[in-house]
């Protein structure tokens, strides 16, 4: 089976990972050999998916290793049990570390390794489905209050068991975790154990660039905590504090493990000499052939020397795994018109500055960031944080523009971005990995509910442009002209065809504009992602001699009523197609429109097409044709309502 063939050319298997558990060495021995083949694992698994979290899978592996392999009452025979320990991870970017341990003492089959960020396989972000796992993981901050959830279950039913809570040092900056370190020793959470995986570094830059990280442990003790400190990539240090914990635990108790992120792996160690500026190139970079191989020989080298020809344990090499390197964008992105408006709106007006929610390098903002320090304020990973101070600097008079991903900033900060629109403070928020693609990241990060949790705060403008040219002139608009707060959905991911908008588009607000004429029905939709999709379904519909108008319409919850009336028939099917959850967002602005104007649009010609369910992992073609989203799927719809045969 070729699947399996996979796993013994690429992988450390669970006969390999017996053995060596199997041996009579000396348990931290033991545990240090199976961590480096857990981190080799984490790699594979990394690279046969093409993404994933390298750095903080590496810098925890150690600390995961113990836990499953000597540590923790958890095994796939108890798991279904609530007599046992329980672990959370609450820094979702360590699942593939997570996986790869998982793999190893049997809880998944190492088969599934290979599906990891695959549709209907493991997903970018742990997640209950597999087995092994009591909570989903992805958004940061929520871990320790679920680990005290469970914390409280065990107490009160009167078991004696521990629950492991697994988080990071920049994950500290999110207010949740402050919530529950305050209040665990108040219930008497005696059976709480806090990981820290103190790598000193975030996802682009180190800590201490974004707040003072001295007195961690001092801060923590302060709220009647238990708070120990250690190597933790020293097994012998791993093991004895938690067996410390274990037997002699009365408060809620923390480990402070000082790890290095990648480590293992000396070229994607954020202490490497050749690292860039402080900048972490390594937090969810995929490796390319020759990076991939050097990294597995350093693993297998150092493996090798510990065993150093321990009798009848012979570990083979793994097989060197070639990766199809990424296609180079040859056309400006949206992202990329994000970036360079930004610059040209600073230069045109002094007030502007930037807040950004530790994400410069994956939005694209890390040259300005460099360039133009004076304007640009990195607040880290505290959305709440970040979008209050936001509302502060536009009552001043600046023009604060927001920074993150599109699922933090308007679930978690929703409350506060409401809270600046009561006082009528400017303030554009950009949101980044807007839709349903790219997918492999998973559910927590994929942008699908943001245009209905912002449709009911009065006076927010939400615009997402389809190509370079359309952000620079959203952005323009929104910076200049609107009085009001704006919400730009910014798309990261790009289709098949690229949207070239008309030479004489002006961007007016409330209008769109035609990409394709037809006159046998319109539809509608935004974006680069389903725009391009709507150009394969055009070019499909013209082999069955039907002609449909594309529209683009940036613009999610304001729509001209003139401009609607001139451009769409009033007596021929309409499509609204959302790259969103298929309530709450453009196509039930479209459908108020429509109400209003009932005498002149018949209700029966309406059809709206968008996202059911929950998001999840995959490559992005399977992912929108699963969810509906394909040109393809797009089509079969179309010819069904219009009870055309295919």
């Amino acid at each position: 089976m070729l699947v399996n063939e996979n796993i013994i050319k690429y992988f450390y298997t669970r006969e390999v990972i017996n053995i060596i558990s199997g041996s009579n060495m000396p348990e931290s021995m033991k545990l240090s050999l199976l961590s480096d083949m857990n981190r080799h694992n984490a790699l594979a698994m990394v690279s046969f998916a093409g993404s994933g979290h390298l750095g903080t899978s590496f810098s925890s592996s150690e600390i995961l290793t113990a836990l499953y392999h000597n540590i923790m009452n958890i095994t796939p025979e108890n798991f279904q049990e609530r007599n046992r320990d329980y672990f959370v991870l609450s820094k979702g970017h360590a699942a593939p570390g997570l996986y790869a341990v998982l793999a190893s003492v049997g809880f998944i089959p190492e088969e599934q390794m290979l599906t990891f960020r695959k549709l209907d396989g493991l997903q970018g972000h742990s997640d209950i489905k597999t087995n092994g796992i009591d909570t989903n993981s992805g958004s940061l901050g929520m871990g320790l209050s679920k680990g005290k959830g469970f914390c409280w279950f065990l107490k009160s039913r009167g078991l004696q068991y521990k629950v492991y809570v697994l988080t990071g040092d920049g994950e500290l900056q999110e207010g949740q975790i402050w919530e529950a370190i305050q209040t665990a020793n108040a219930m008497d959470l005696n059976n709480l154990i806090m990981i820290i995986d103190h790598n000193k570094m975030q996802t682009d830059l180190p800590l201490n660039a974004i707040l003072n990280e001295a007195n961690l442990k001092t801060k923590i003790e302060a709220f009647g905590w238990d708070v120990f400190e250690i190597d933790g990539h020293n097994m012998d240090e791993i093991i004895a504090v938690f067996n410390e914990i274990k037997y002699r635990q009365q408060k809620p108790a923390a480990v402070i493990c000082n790890t290095i992120k990648g480590y293992g792996v000396s070229f994607m160690q954020h202490n490497y000499p050749e690292a860039k500026n402080d900048l972490y190139l390594w937090h969810g970079k995929c490796p390319d052939t020759t990076e991939y191989k050097k990294a597995c020989d350093e693993i297998y080298d150092r493996i090798m020397q510990q065993l150093n020809g321990k009798s009848g344990i012979n570990i083979n090499k793994p097989f060197p795994m070639l990766i199809e390197p990424k296609k180079k964008d040859t056309v400006k992105t949206v992202v990329n018109g994000f970036s360079d408006g930004l610059v040209m709106n600073l230069d045109r007006n002094n007030n502007i500055v930037i807040l950004d929610g530790d994400l410069a390098e994956s939005c694209g903002l890390n040259t300005l960031r460099e360039n133009r320090c004076d304007r640009f304020i990195e607040v880290g990973i505290a959305e709440q944080d970040m979008i209050s101070m936001a509302g502060a600097l536009a009552s001043t008079g600046l023009v604060p523009v927001v920074n993150t991903f599109t699922s933090f900033l308007t679930s978690r900060a929703n409350e506060q971005i409401f809270n600046n629109s009561t006082e009528g403070r400017k303030v554009v928020y950009a949101g980044h990995l807007a839709g349903l693609v790219p997918a492999k990241p998973g559910k927590s990060h994929q942008g699908i509910r943001d245009i209905s949790l912002l449709a009911s705060i009065p006076g927010i403008i939400m615009i997402e442009p389809s190509c370079y040219r359309e952000v620079i002139d959203a952005l323009d608009f929104l910076l200049h002209a609107e009085v009001n707060s704006g919400y730009l959905r910014i798309s990261h991911a790009q289709s098949k065809r690229v949207v070239t908008l008309p030479d004489n588009y002006i961007f007016k607000k409330g209008e769109g504009c035609i990409l394709e004429d037809g006159d046998d029905l319109t539809i509608i939709s935004y974006g680069p992602v389903i725009l391009g999709e709507l150009l394969l379904v055009s070019e499909y519909l013209k082999e069955k001699d039907i002609h449909a108008r594309i529209i683009n319409l940036p613009w999610l919850n304001f729509i001209s009523r003139e401009w609607f009336t001139r451009n769409v028939f009033p007596d021929k099917p309409l499509f609204c197609v959302e790259n969103h959850y298929y309530l709450g967002g453009q196509a039930d602005c479209i459908l108020r429109l429509l109400a209003d104007n009932y005498n002149a649009y018949d209700l029966e010609h309406f059809h709206s097409i968008g996202i059911h369910g929950f998001g999840q992992s995959g490559d992005d073609e399977e992912i929108l044709e699963l969810y509906g989203l394909s040109a393809g799927r797009i089509f079969k719809y179309i010819c069904q309502c219009l009870e055309i045969s295919i």
